[in-house]
């Protein structure tokens, strides 16, 4: 990549249809601003393969890139209205943070659709989700986030992910040690620590 390139991450907890009430979501309007204003100042997405790419090999990817996180498991109407067009129009992928515990088939159904079309990526976001990784928690549960998270995404998707994208942003030493001996590439956490830049 070149001298300068950068990525930048964005999470979108949820995107709402009227004026975002919760600090952690976006209206459907302001997301549209925000997209437009990402192509405009010469930012193109990337997904999750590319940006591993580009820290262990320095892979070329855009000048700007930028990295869209959709938070949590969500029905395919979710990505059909607010990142298909984006996909449509300017090839846009969108991460998603998916919570792998073998539940909801409604829900698995609809995704794996769209796994299948590939430009909606799907990363682990743990396996039961609601119990953050931190360096107390024990092997197995541990195992069971990131290793059980694997083959059930592997199980519905066809798709190996190489992110853990950490329930709660939460995360530690021991967490992360395992998360490479499970084979994952690179982890995502909702505590900003600003742009990525090769220099």
């Amino acid at each position: 990549a070149t001298p300068g390139t950068l990525a930048m991450v964005i999470m979108f907890h949820g995107i709402t249809q009227e004026r975002a009430e919760r600090i952690h979501d976006i209206s459907k309007q302001d997301f549209k601003i925000m997209m437009d204003d990402l192509k405009e100042q010469g930012f193109e997405a990337i997904n999750a393969t590319q940006l591993a790419d580009f820290l262990d090999h320095n892979a070329k990817i855009p000048a700007r890139s930028v990295v869209l996180i959709q938070d949590d498991r969500h029905f395919a109407e979710n990505f059909n209205e607010h990142f298909r067009p984006y996909w449509e129009k300017w090839s846009w992928p969108v991460v998603n943070a998916y919570i792998a515990k073998d539940e909801r088939p409604d829900l698995w159904a609809e995704n794996a659709a769209l796994a299948a079309e590939g430009w909606v990526d799907y990363q682990s976001h743990g396996f039961i989700h609601n119990e953050n990784m931190t360096d107390s928690s024990t092997d197995e549960f541990l195992k069971q986030e990131l290793q059980g998270s694997k083959e059930t995404l592997q199980k519905y998707f066809n798709k190996t992910p190489i992110a853990i994208i950490w329930p709660g942003g939460n995360f530690g030493v021991r967490p992360v040690q395992k998360a490479r001996e499970y084979g994952y590439r690179i982890g995502f956490t909702i505590n900003p620590r600003g742009p990525i830049m090769y220099n």
